[in-house]
């Protein structure tokens, strides 16, 4: 009988020896890591600690003043843009909105979470411009009434790594990273502008496109009494892809309703987050800067309140 090699035996990994020995040390780190995050999972259960809910749901509404501005130049020439604008406030897209949220996180193995987030921003305002303003290569004079629409949804698909955990005194900290991304819509409409020609022309911008980037982040959560929580994420990316992105969550969990297998809680909480993308456009970029919530200067906005439910 042929004596069987490890050469052998990890032949289908690599065709030549170097590459099956970098294959072989990847699959034993990755069993090494599998193999002690579940050896923490079955230690938490001999420890008798409570087993965390498998899904939970949050949705919130969130009180957010938006500020900022979107430049938007034209194949990134020269005088086809007024430079850091227009701000929102002066096309009607200021003040406080309410946005909704959703919040989905899936536990696996009892240490390892997949953690979906979505906030929705879909703004529609008006208003009158006190003074000229060039946006993607069309002029708009002083005095023009506008319509303007952003839409800038921003999803997180990220990975919670419980087995990664800190407990300093009674807070648990568990570190994360996933990948962010958005859609990006503006438009500005101009109805009455007869200065172009044939004088009947509608002045209009429309941009569209989408953007993808890394991001990291943490969980740090503590219990203050019975049924109140306190819990506090952290999100940030730093101009990869072109994208700098910054996101604080802190709010205070309150249980209403427990069952067995599932509960109701309700939240409130201050959230804020920034996002700023210029590519590499030459000479004149496209350039979004937007503080929502926390992160405007509107003293008010920022708060948030919702529902979670567990299973």
């Amino acid at each position: 009988m042929k004596r069987r090699t490890l050469a052998a035996l990890l032949h289908p990994f690599g065709k030549t020896r170097s590459e099956r020995k970098r294959r072989a040390v990847l699959l034993l780190l990755a069993a090494g890591l599998f193999s002690s995050s579940t050896a923490g999972a079955e230690a938490a259960d001999a420890a008798g600690e409570p087993r965390p809910p498998l899904l939970r749901i949050s949705a919130t509404a969130w009180l957010a003043s938006l500020e900022g501005h979107l430049q938007t130049p034209s194949g990134g020439r020269v005088g086809t843009t007024s430079p850091g604008r227009p701000r929102l406030e002066e096309i009607g897209l200021g003040g406080l909105q309410v946005l909704p949220t959703v919040d989905v996180q899936l536990r696996i193995a009892r240490t390892h979470e997949l953690h979906l987030a979505y906030v929705h921003i879909d703004l529609r305002g008006s208003a009158v411009l006190e003074d000229p303003l060039v946006s993607q290569g069309v002029l708009f004079p002083a005095g023009s009434p506008v319509e303007s629409g952003l839409e800038l949804p921003l999803l997180r698909l990220g990975y919670r790594a419980h087995w990664l955990r800190l407990n300093p005194g009674r807070w648990h900290i568990a570190p994360e990273v996933g990948i962010a991304g958005f859609d990006f819509a503006y438009i500005l409409n101009n109805t009455l502008n007869n200065t172009l020609d044939p004088p009947s022309a509608v002045a209009s911008v429309d941009r569209r496109y989408a953007v993808l980037f890394p991001y990291l982040g943490f969980l740090a959560e503590r219990p203050l009494l019975d049924r109140l929580d306190f819990e506090g994420e952290v999100f940030g990316s730093a101009g990869i892809n072109g994208t700098s992105y910054a996101e604080l969550d802190l709010r205070l969990v309150y249980a209403l309703l427990r069952r067995r297998h599932a509960s109701v809680s309700g939240m409130l909480g201050l959230r804020g987050l920034w996002l700023y993308r210029r590519d590499g456009q030459k000479p004149v970029p496209n350039e979004i800067d937007v503080r929502v919530g926390s992160f405007s200067s509107d003293p008010w906005a920022g708060f948030y309140v919702g529902l979670r439910l567990e299973f």
